[in-house]
């Protein structure tokens, strides 16, 4: 820039794997930052503008087996996957016994195999935030500056977590609730289908302020400051949680409960 312009640039990338698969951070920032000078310096003005997308794939985490009414991690030496790379059941709240016949009993498949939960479930949170600065410095005197500074913050956020039917939460849940009726029929008031569970959040931030300086020094060896302000602000979240049966990905419909 010069001396009436000065501005700033930046742009940011961020793209981070974690440990486990299918879990991972990636976020994108732009920022700037203008100034001006006017009126032979007389009078400052600056705007700041900034910019922010981010999407949180999040990581799978494994079920706990229970063993009596403390609980306690997986056993040890419990294995994943066999020789042939298949996916193992593991204990999880039920007798491996009864677990194993629950589809012979018309329900569905009750095991657990934790390396097939990684490609069942999709749980994103994709952020957005904007967020604006504008300020203005007016020299009334050599003593006297009056400031007026203004933010406007927005932001949004977006959680997904699809669960299918392959997953263990939605198949235990399903099989759960079921029912048996006349002639042992059974009824699903869960209907089959995955779970989609979503949680948005939107925010806004209004901030004003305006600012009288006084700074004043005489003799060298004495300085007297003071300020006076006043400022209003207004705040507004919405927020809302919900959840579907029966989901369908591919053709995104849900079935009633």
């Amino acid at each position: 820039g010069n001396e009436q312009m000065k501005y700033y640039l930046s742009f940011g990338l961020d793209q981070n794997q974690h440990a486990v698969k299918r879990s991972g951070y990636d976020r994108m920032t732009l920022n700037s930052n203008t100034t001006y000078s006017l009126m032979k310096g007389k009078l400052d003005l600056g705007v700041m503008l900034y910019y922010s997308k981010a999407k949180t794939d999040v990581a799978f985490v494994p079920y706990n087996a229970k063993f009596g009414a403390g609980g306690a991690p997986y056993y040890p030496y419990g294995k994943l996957m066999d020789e042939n790379g298949n996916a193992l059941s593991m204990v999880r709240d039920l007798r491996s016994a009864y677990a194993a016949s629950s589809v012979a009993n018309g329900l569905l498949d009750w095991q657990y195999r934790p390396l097939d939960e990684l490609s069942s479930m999709d749980n994103t949170v994709k952020d957005t935030e904007q967020r604006i600065n504008l300020n203005a410095a007016y020299k009334l005197s050599s003593a006297f500056e009056l400031k007026l500074l203004y933010q406007f913050t927005n932001s949004a956020s977006v959680g997904r977590n699809v669960q299918g039917m392959e997953s263990y939460f939605t198949r235990n849940l399903i099989n759960t609730y079921t029912q048996v009726g006349a002639n042992e029929v059974l009824s699903f008031p869960i209907p089959k289908g995955g779970i989609l569970d979503m949680n948005d959040r939107a925010q806004s931030n209004h901030n004003l302020r305006g600012q009288l300086n006084y700074n004043k020094s005489w003799n060298s060896k004495h300085q007297l400051n003071g300020i006076a302000g006043y400022e209003i602000r207004e705040f507004k979240v919405l927020g809302n949680r919900s959840r579907l049966y029966g989901y369908d990905k591919e053709h995104a419909t849900a079935r009633p409960v």
